[in-house]
């Protein structure tokens, strides 16, 4: 899709919700063992490996949102071709999946953005966590999910050759920290139904405020947790989004 082979996963019946993971450390594990399933009891739950993570293609550029947006795009097209669906992004997951609903508010009807960071501010906790090595990279996850990747040398040892070939191999860094603001005329009329779920313990909770005065129609959630609130808090970002879908 978008010239690049994507790995996609589903489960559930009903309403289609497409779910975006973040970068790194992250592939539609991170979704499919925490979130996912409790959407899935009511759901049709499309997940799917961002280019270079989990067992998507690797390929060497195109990790910037905008260009990362196009490919959402093309496997909701591919799986849900003239549906209208919900969509839902984690991290930098969500900044691709507002750059593409802006591109096509059309195609969604509800977006959800969790601890989505804003571009162009930057943070000191951004620059070290592109530049750490796996261990430390793996150190500094949720207690739960650092003894679940430890747990297993495979595993371990794929997500090590995983992240060594973003980090030195791709343009992924160079894309991040180039990410300029999005234009304002882009947010111009925009009206999907948004919900922001911040941590509370999160670096990127200051751009809860940044994206309420970006968007008209956006509802603002604080839960406990940091950053990484898909393995910290599932069980009440599953809530929050529920209650906000079934609107």
């Amino acid at each position: 899709m978008n010239g690049v082979d994507i790995h996609v996963q589903e489960m559930g019946r009903g309403p289609a919700v497409f779910l975006v993971h973040g970068l790194l450390l992250d592939n539609l594990a991170s979704w499919y063992l925490t979130v996912a399933p409790r959407l899935a009891a009511s759901r049709r739950v499309v997940t799917y490996d961002l280019r270079g993570h989990g067992l998507s293609q690797r390929v060497a550029s195109g990790y910037d949102s905008a260009g990362q947006a196009l490919d959402l795009a093309e496997v909701v097209d591919t799986l849900a071709p003239g549906e209208v669906v919900d969509l839902i992004g984690a991290s930098y997951g969500g900044l691709i999946a507002l750059r593409c609903a802006l591109a096509r508010p059309w195609s969604f009807r509800r977006l959800v953005l969790v601890d989505a960071p804003l571009p162009p501010r930057r943070y000191p906790e951004i620059d070290a966590y592109l530049e750490a090595d796996v261990e430390t990279l793996v150190g500094a996850l949720p207690v739960r999910l650092r003894a679940e990747v430890l747990q297993s040398k495979r595993r371990a040892a794929r997500l090590a050759r995983s992240v060594g070939y973003l980090v030195r191999k791709t343009s992924l860094i160079d894309d991040i920290r180039g990410e300029e603001e999005i234009p304002a005329p882009l947010f111009a009329g925009f009206e999907l139904p948004v919900l922001g779920i911040y941590g509370a313990d999160s670096p990127f909770r200051a751009d809860a405020a940044r994206l309420a005065a970006h968007l008209p129609n956006v509802e603002l959630a604080v839960v406990a947790g940091g950053h990484r609130l898909l393995n910290e808090s599932p069980g009440e970002v599953a809530a929050k989004v529920t209650e906000f879908l079934d609107a």
